[in-house]
């Protein structure tokens, strides 16, 4: 249920609906009333990525949750903690192309920044949580890269971030841990750990809003439509997981 209402709701999403929709109404339908409401269909899709689209309302939405956790830059801060949290995003299983290749972007920086602090601090392990195969492949990047295959542990029967918590939650217990995701999931992400008493130190990465911005950072562009459809996913999770409880 949360997966079919977010996709109803991500402006893109509805931006095509109301388009297929006016134009079915106006092309199929003799019926002036209809044909009416076709057009404000159109209209209503071409304001709304106006909207949604622009620089502005885009970083609006997607910076209050960016914004809401610092990023780990002083080491120092977290060089007693010895376990890094790693949430997946997507990876494939292509075999014709390279492990750089078979996972997507949110993966690949959640591994760059596990491997940053990993290295920072040499004596973490590494737990990559999710489903099926997508930890593995996670995992198959880090030792690619040069890591231990020793201190990277995967947990592979969590769905999404609530079962994640659910699953690690006896492993982890009350012990902090870096928790590792992209910068926009993260507040989800620890509302979802500490609702469960554990004790998560954030280290959000893959952030997508920068400060300096030129004259294309205000104008409608498809690039900022996904920066608000990443942000309404996040509101509604957000919401649905206070719903049932989670958080």
């Amino acid at each position: 249920m949360e997966n079919v209402i977010g996709f109803f709701v991500l402006p893109s999403n509805l931006i095509m609906l109301l388009l297929a929709s006016g134009f079915i109404l106006i092309l199929s339908f003799n019926s002036s009333k209809l044909k009416i409401s076709g057009r404000f269909c159109v209209i209503l899709a071409g304001l709304l990525y106006i909207i949604f689209s622009s620089g502005p309302v885009s970083r609006l939405l997607l910076g209050n949750l960016e914004r809401q956790f610092p990023p780990i830059l002083e080491i120092n801060t977290v060089k007693d903690i010895h376990t890094i949290v790693v949430l997946t995003g997507y990876a494939g299983q292509e075999k014709q192309l390279p492990l750089s290749s078979r996972v997507n972007m949110a993966s690949a920086h959640r591994l760059l920044e596990a491997m940053r602090i990993h290295n920072e601090i040499p004596d973490t392990k590494i737990i990559i949580s999710g489903y099926k195969y997508i930890p593995d492949v996670m995992r198959e990047v880090l030792i690619s890269l040069g890591l231990d295959d020793s201190i990277i542990f995967t947990e592979n029967h969590s769905r999404n971030t609530y079962t994640s918590a659910i699953n690690l939650s006896p492993m982890l217990k009350e012990n902090e841990f870096i928790l590792v995701t992209s910068a926009g999931h993260m507040p989800r992400a620890i509302k979802v750990f500490k609702k469960l008493g554990m004790n998560p130190i954030p280290a959000p990465t893959n952030h997508f809003i920068r400060t300096n911005i030129g004259l294309l950072g205000y104008l409608p562009t498809p690039n900022h439509l996904t920066y608000s459809d990443l942000a309404i996913h996040e509101y509604v999770g957000l919401y649905w997981y206070w719903v049932n409880g989670h958080i």
